[in-house]
Order: C-alpha cells, then structure tokens, then sequence
C-alpha cells in the first residue's frame, strides 16, 4: 500500500480558524515539507522518520484523516495527526477520533497553538459523526490535555516477566545484580512457570490469518470493552507495511488446524535493556493465550532479550496474562507510564463505563508507543 494516501485529501480546505495571528487548517499535500521542519525542530535527533510519520497519519486503510496544521506568514508551526476510525462495545459499532503525535514549533510554544489544534481535530471529529476524541498521552503532554477538560481515564497495566534476569540485573548492577537477577528470574520460574496446553500448537507465521477479525470477536467476548475495530485490512496494514519496525506473528492452532489465538510481537532496545513486546493479541480460549505467551518467552530467549512485555487497559487481560506468568510492574516505580485521556462529543450519550479504563480494550496496537 502506497502510504501517500488519499486520505491525505479528505477535509475541505475552507475549514480554517484563525487565532493570535495564527492559522489552523486541515493538512494539505504540499505541506510535508513544513510538518517536518516542524518535528525536527521539535524532536531534533528523535524525530520520527519521514515515512513512519506518514504511514500512521495516512496510511491505515480503515481510516480517514482530520490531521491540523497551524500556520503563520505561511509557514506551519504546529501539527496534530488524527485519524477517525471505527470502534466497538460488544454489538453497537462507533466512530472515535485518535490524536497521535502533536508539535509545536519550540519558537511559538505558549501562544494557545496546541489548544486550537486539538480543539480543530475535535470540531472535525464531530463533523464525522464521532463519539469522542482519545489519544494515549506522555507524561509530559498529559497536563495539556487535562487542562482542555479530557477525562482521565488512568494509566494502562504495564506486565513483564525476565527471560534473561542475571544477564539484565548484572547490566545494572555489576557484580551483585547478576545474583539479584538470577534470583529473581528462578523466583518467578518457580512460582509463575508458562506453559502449552495439549492440543495446540504455535509457530511463525508470515501473514496474518485473514481469519483474524472472525477470531477478535470471540476475543472480545472474553475480554469485553470498547475497542478500535481491526478488518483484514488493517491487520495487513498495521504489522507488515510499517516502514520502520518489524513484527513478528504467531499462530496456536488446535490439532484438527482450527485458529485458536494470534499474537504479535516486536523486539525493541531500552537503554541497556532488549526487550521483546507483546503489540496485539486476540485468542478463542485462555490456553491459547498462555501457549503464545510459552512460545513468545521462548523466542524472546532465543533472541537473547532481557524480558518480554505488553501494555494493556483490560483488567480481565491483565489478569490473564499474570496466570500465563508474567508479572504486573508496580506503578510507583520511575518508570515510562501509560496514560489515556478522552473528550466525548456533547452531542452523543456515550455509556457511564467509558468514563474509566475499566470500560476500554486498548493494546500497544492502537498506537506503537513503545
């Protein structure tokens, strides 16, 4: 798929709002070149690659576009990716908007710029019939959102489970921190060993199944909430046309060859530390989600990963995936959290559930934050 994508086109470009001299508009073609001025003004060396950029603001082809940009003497000085997406709650279907990714230029920062994005990007969603606004926030731009009136909705369960503990402890810690680590990884093997049920088997896969959307909707019966659709489509899109990461897919099947679950995973360095992340998972029964937690620890060793993790928003996942044997990481130690903010459309009556976590299915899948 060609991530120049018409989506790029969806907005009329009358739909500006001008505030202190500043200009915020839908996103036009020829203005990629400013919005990358932007980032690297913004990011400097840790600016997202051009083409990974482009491909989640345009690419999804489940999607269509409300991307804002701020303009001043013709020049972009702020921009705020959305795309608005299909959403499910069990049989009712729902549009909702997904910021990802918003800067400002470091020069025309205080000057109300990200508000009138976000309040730009909002405008659009209603116009296209969404239900709400959301987007998963860093701790730095949380505050942000919570000052323009988004409910909190808490942070995101954060699990792992050492595959390598003496080898990661003893990078922290030379010395003591490989016994720390040995000890801990024999610990957790001892009383949270992972295991493959009988009668299913798990191996690589090179594609998705296009079986999968049939199989998230007896995932979604297990572990309820509101969640981001995912067609056939979007699963071809979203795990083998990423320009900058690679992923990886395992298949558990029963031994008559029925699809039982689909994980996949990416492998990312954190400093010291290579660590192999659970991204999306959608399972038929709980032994089809501990056999790929088996398999996933497995290659993570193989690998020669220091731990496997996953970021979830479902309590009955979490839960699942601690009984698999990982661990959920206390949120008090200093480490990157996971939030989720939403605005709802006033126009809509959305359910009570929504206004907490506890009411949302959200996986690293809905946006790579790792």
């Amino acid at each position: 798929m060609n991530v120049a994508s018409s989506n790029e086109l969806s907005l009329p470009v009358m739909d500006t709002k001008q505030t202190n001299g500043i200009v915020v508009r839908p996103f036009r073609r020829d203005d990629r070149p400013g919005v990358r001025r932007v980032l690297e003004a913004t990011y400097g060396s840790e600016a997202p690659p051009a083409e990974g950029y482009h491909w989640w603001s345009f690419g999804c082809p489940d999607a269509t576009s409300g991307f804002m940009v701020a303009e001043t003497n013709d020049a972009i000085v702020g921009v705020q990716p959305m795309n608005i997406l299909p959403y499910h709650d069990g049989c009712k279907h729902f549009k909702g908007g997904l910021l990802t990714g918003v800067a400002v230029h470091p020069e025309f920062r205080r000057r109300g710029i990200f508000s009138a994005l976000v309040k730009a990007c909002e405008k659009e969603a209603w116009r296209q019939d969404a239900a709400f606004v959301n987007t998963m926030p860093n701790e730095r731009s949380r505050p942000g959102f919570l000052k323009l009136g988004y409910t909190d909705l808490g942070q995101r369960y954060l699990l792992a489970r050492p595959v390598q503990s003496a080898q990661a402890g003893a990078r922290i810690v030379p010395g003591l921190g490989w016994l720390i680590g040995a000890a801990a990884g024999g610990i957790q093997k001892a009383l949270k060993p992972t295991s493959v049920e009988e009668g299913l088997s798990v191996r690589v896969a090179e594609r998705p199944s296009p079986e999968v959307p049939k199989l998230a909707l007896q995932h979604a019966a297990i572990f309820p909430g509101l969640r981001m659709g995912r067609s056939a489509e979007w699963w071809h899109w979203r795990f083998l046309e990423s320009p900058t990461r690679r992923y990886h897919i395992l298949e558990a099947r029963t031994d008559q060859g029925a699809l039982a679950g689909v994980g996949v995973y990416t492998i990312a360095s954190r400093g010291w530390h290579k660590i192999t992340y659970l991204v999306d998972l959608v399972v038929s029964t709980e032994q089809a989600l501990q056999a790929i937690v088996h398999r996933l620890c497995e290659n993570a060793a193989t690998e020669e990963c220091h731990a496997v993790g996953v970021v979830v928003s479902s309590i009955p996942l979490a839960k699942a995936l601690v009984r698999a044997g990982l661990w959920i990481v206390p949120a008090w130690l200093p480490i990157k959290k996971f939030y989720s903010v939403v605005r709802f459309n006033p126009a809509c009556d959305v359910p009570q559930a929504w206004h907490s976590l506890r009411g949302w299915y959200q996986t690293f899948a809905d946006w790579d934050s790792i």
